[in-house]
């Protein structure tokens, strides 16, 4: 004898039961979004972590070879190395007091060199900039953008809420997401820089300071 089939057997699923399902698939893609999201945040962060860790002990390594600090990450052979987010990593010796115009009064903090950038291009297509001035190349960028550059200049040392600097060495950080930094690091533009601090006992995310 033949099987007679049911409307709901001959046509599958019915069209409220596909809209359920449809329902169900978008919640699900849409809370996965944000987890996704999230999860690359927290790798790109660690991948800055860990780059800047490993420029540092190579910084620390110059150092203790050569009984001072590398000028510029050329030295170390650690220039183009670029973050997550397809930027060059900033480095910069810091100052003493006495090598600034300021030094000497009062102990206050170094003054800041005038800023007069000279670039030179690189044959493999980066530019070099000597920010002031004095024949040292202070970084290199993979475009001559001024923008750039003025970003890197204001940020040369940065100073945590009391004005004191973050490390009395040398500062080396990633500018983040946003590709923005200033010299404060309360600024709001540095809360998601990564950062090299309290002369390397510090590697995290600005707003964790």
């Amino acid at each position: 004898m033949r099987k007679c089939l049911t409307h709901r057997e001959a046509n599958g699923f019915s069209l409220v039961e596909m809209t359920v399902v449809m329902s169900i698939m978008t919640i699900m893609v849409l809370m996965a979004v944000p987890i996704y999201s999230s999860a690359m945040d927290v790798a790109e962060e660690t991948t800055a972590i860990e780059d800047i860790k490993a420029i540092s002990s190579a910084v620390d390594t110059f150092r203790m070879n050569n009984g001072e600090l590398p000028k510029t990450l050329v030295q170390i052979g650690m220039n183009n190395k670029k973050d997550p987010w397809g930027r060059f990593y900033v480095y910069k010796t810091i100052e003493s007091p006495s090598d600034g115009h300021g030094g000497g009064h009062g102990g206050g903090h170094a003054s800041m060199p005038a800023i007069n950038p000279t670039y030179e291009k690189n044959k493999d297509g980066s530019v070099s900039v000597d920010f002031d001035g004095d024949g040292v190349v202070d970084l290199v960028v993979s475009d001559l953008s001024a923008e750039i550059i003025d970003k890197v200049a204001r940020a040369r040392k940065f100073l945590d809420a009391t004005n004191t600097p973050v490390n009395t060495d040398y500062d080396l950080y990633s500018m983040g997401p946003d590709g923005d930094s200033a010299e404060k690091l309360t600024s709001p533009e540095n809360q998601d820089d990564i950062i090299r601090g309290r002369n390397g006992d510090f590697v995290d995310r600005v707003e964790r300071y």
